[in-house]
Order: structure tokens, then C-alpha cells, then sequence
């Protein structure tokens, strides 16, 4: 990989990364971010957890696709965009026999979608996908 780096998953981690995102609010407080509990468990179950200079993403091995969950610490992060995603490819053809790379990101969320185009994700479709209780409605990117 050449900017992304695996990260061991430990309390200590999930410690240090919940400071950073608790006060985040939005839509990421009511999906992976709603408790830390919630937040510990969604790192833990990951299939795999990768950083780059403020840029966590968790990947999680679904039934159709390889998706990605970015967390982004400011606009530096879109420097690291396509970068991320080929290493992301790379694992995926290495780890994850070749599964469609998705991410679904709530339609307020414009940094987020402009963050999955500036990575080479393309709008698939929309959704509208369950966090925590409430429906959002989604759009899905691939690679």
C-alpha cells in the first residue's frame, strides 16, 4: 500500500479515535458514531481498518460488496483521495476476491460525496438506508 497503513483495532485506538469524532455530529451520530459503544463495536467488526494523515477508513466485507467508511479530519484528507482508493483496489483484489467497493453516503453529506468522487467513485444508484433507527435517504458510489 502506498498511503494507507492497516491499523490494529484496540481499546487504546478506539480511545484515541473517539475523541476525535464524538462531537462530529450529523448523520455519523446516528450511524457508526451514535455511542461509543456503538463506535468501538463497528471498529471491532471490521474487516479491516486503515489510515492515512487525517484519514480513517473501516472496511466492512457485506454479502455484495467491499464497503468503505471513511472518516475525513479536514480538507487535507481529499490529497489522499485516490490514493486511499487504489490501495483499497489493491487490497481488495489481494484480500477480498474482487468484490465491487461501494460506499453509501447520506444525500446531505456533500463533503462526503465530493470525497468519493475525488477518489474515482461514480454514482451508482440511490437508497435509503436504516442509522440508528431513523431512514436516510442515500446515494451509493462505486469503484
Amino acid at each position: 500500500m502506498h498511503c494507507l497503513e492497516a491499523v490494529s483495532v484496540d481499546d487504546s485506538f478506539v480511545d484515541e479515535l473517539w475523541i476525535r469524532v464524538s462531537g462530529i455530529g450529523g448523520y455519523y451520530s446516528i450511524g457508526d458514531g451514535i455511542t461509543k459503544d456503538v463506535f468501538r463495536r463497528m471498529l471491532f467488526s471490521s474487516a479491516m481498518v486503515l489510515q492515512a494523515p487525517n484519514l480513517t477508513i473501516r472496511l466492512a466485507d457485506e454479502e455484495k460488496c467491499l464497503e468503505v467508511h471513511p472518516i475525513a479530519f479536514g480538507p487535507s484528507a481529499f490529497r489522499h483521495a485516490a490514493c486511499a482508493m487504489d490501495d483499497i483496489v489493491e487490497l481488495r483484489d489481494k484480500v477480498f476476491k474482487e468484490k465491487p467497493i461501494c460506499c453509501i453516503i447520506p444525500d446531505g453529506m456533500r463533503g462526503a460525496k465530493r470525497l468519493a468522487l475525488a477518489a474515482g467513485m461514480t454514482k451508482s444508484e440511490a437508497m435509503v438506508r436504516d442509522l440508528s433507527g431513523v431512514q436516510v435517504s442515500c446515494t451509493v458510489f462505486r469503484r
